[in-house]
């Protein structure tokens, strides 16, 4: 997709004590086939105690920090989107480069209202591995 007909989209990446996966999810993201002038990215951390947010600014992100809970960093962080799609990945997601571009396809339908793509686990500690 070009960035002419490629919708702007937010996505925000929850954290917490992520050091161990969030270089390889933002690297994934930054890697996306999707216009990168059409993409932005906010990473929302539960206030993490290890090095995950010194890892995060090495991109060029927003990050949100909010100690209450994950619910309350989306929150704040929904605040400050600045696009009307929205994506939700969690800090141990690797996507594939066309994962974006195949789940913006589906919103060109005035009946999608929303769309989201498969899990295949690679960090075998992930809650859906164990599941």
């Amino acid at each position: 997709m070009d960035a002419e007909s490629s919708p702007k989209v937010s996505i925000l990446v929850a954290t917490y004590n992520s050091e161990l996966t969030i270089n390889e999810c933002l690297k994934a993201l930054f890697e996306l086939n999707y216009p990168k002038d059409n993409l932005e990215i906010i990473v929302v951390d539960g206030c993490s105690k290890d090095a995950t947010v010194k890892i995060a600014q090495k991109y060029p992100v927003t990050i949100v920090s909010e100690p209450l809970s994950a619910p309350a960093a989306y929150n704040q962080a929904m605040k400050i989107v600045s696009n009307d799609v929205l994506g939700f990945v969690d800090s141990d997601a690797k996507v594939e480069k066309e994962w974006l571009n195949k789940l913006v396809a589906h919103l060109s339908d005035p009946q999608v209202a929303g769309v989201s793509g498969g899990i295949e686990t690679w960090n075998a500690e992930n809650v859906w591995a164990r599941s």
